[in-house]
């Protein structure tokens, strides 16, 4: 009876040997395994003693699968079959449609029952939507009043070769109940790049309406140019140039205002560690009717994440914008110190 079910095992344990996948190399060698896969020139096997085993596909000379796989073949058929050596460098493949021979260079891919097709590009990364949102409020009561509200909105589209930007962003202050800030401002920023280099193309297009500073309406559409210096994950430098269009009308009596001009553009946003990101972006607008009229724009700020949260950040930072031409009680040069509580969702 022993020698019975030692011998019901040692036909089991054949059988489990006989019942896998084979490669069969040119040099005689023989890999036994699972999940056989054929594409781009590597023949792939999954073997107990070392894993998935990567082969060359001119080192094979016969495959085996025991257990149907799909098979596309170079007429662009594609169907599960067993496949099996027929000599002579051919394989024989084996369906519910019947069996057929065909050289094995004919057998263009193998891959597992169910799984992704290897013949098949993967779809384009999706693009995806990053939020952020950010508050300040500042005051002072006693012999001053004094109080101030700043707040800003971003929603950034982000895609395998392009990105969109799009932003609102407000400031309201009075002192003893004169306003002395009240300005709002939407914007959007597209840019692509080109054959995924470091060149781009952008237009950029800004809303712009400034009570305290006599602006009616401000109008800015850019298009232009843009390249890369460094463009990693922790550290980004990017120059622009190109064409802008401004158009302005006043709260007074002034004309309205347009001109057509350059536009150029300095960005860089740097990791600081673990602890925070610096950001700066500086733009400088001069038109072709009078090198004296012109405008420059700064902002930089730190970022830094508080606590261990992904999402919510102190930002501190400065603002510079210094219009050339403005009316005569109004100051070329308006600066902004501000502190920020942001949350950033996905």
């Amino acid at each position: 009876m022993k020698k019975f079910f030692a011998g019901l095992v040692i036909l089991a344990l054949a059988m489990q040997g006989a019942r896998a996948d084979q490669i069969v190399l040119k040099n005689g060698s023989v890999i036994k395994g699972s999940k056989l896969q054929v594409h781009g020139g590597k023949v792939k096997i999954t073997t107990d003693f070392a894993g998935e085993l990567s082969i060359d596909r001119a080192h094979v000379a016969t495959m085996t699968s025991d257990q149907p796989v799909m098979v596309n073949t170079a007429d662009g058929k594609k169907t599960s079959a067993v496949i099996t050596p027929a000599g002579d460098g051919k394989a024989s493949i084996t369906s519910e449609l019947g069996q057929i021979q065909l050289p094995m260079s004919d057998v263009v891919a193998i891959w597992p029952v169910g799984a992704a097709d290897p013949t098949i590009p993967p779809p384009p990364a999706a693009r995806a939507w990053a939020y952020e949102a950010g508050l300040n409020i500042a005051g002072k009561t006693g012999n001053t009043e004094k109080f101030g509200i700043g707040a800003n909105l971003k929603g950034t589209l982000t895609g395998p070769s392009d990105k969109l930007l799009l932003y609102l962003k407000g400031r309201y202050a009075r002192e003893n109940s004169v306003e002395n800030e009240q300005e709002i401002i939407v914007g959007a920023d597209y840019e692509h790049r080109i054959k995924a280099s470091k060149h781009s193309w952008y237009t950029r297009t800004e809303l712009e309406h400034d009570e305290i500073n006599n602006i009616d309406f401000y109008f800015t559409g850019v298009a232009g140019y843009g390249y890369y210096i460094a463009d990693k994950k922790d550290f980004t430098i990017r120059l622009r140039t190109g064409l802008s269009y401004q158009y302005k009308t006043y709260d007074d009596d002034q004309d309205d205002d347009s001109s057509l001009g350059l536009d150029f553009g300095y960005h860089h946003n740097i990791k600081l560690q673990d602890w925070g990101r610096l950001t700066t972006d500086i733009t400088y607008t001069p038109t072709f009717d009078s090198i004296h009229d012109y405008r420059i724009f700064h902002e930089s700020a730190l970022s830094i994440p508080i606590g261990n949260t992904k999402n919510w950040f102190i930002r501190l930072g400065i603002s510079n914008d210094y219009n050339s031409r403005v009316s005569d009680d109004v100051d070329r040069l308006d600066t902004t110190y501000f502190g920020q509580l942001v949350y950033s969702w996905k």
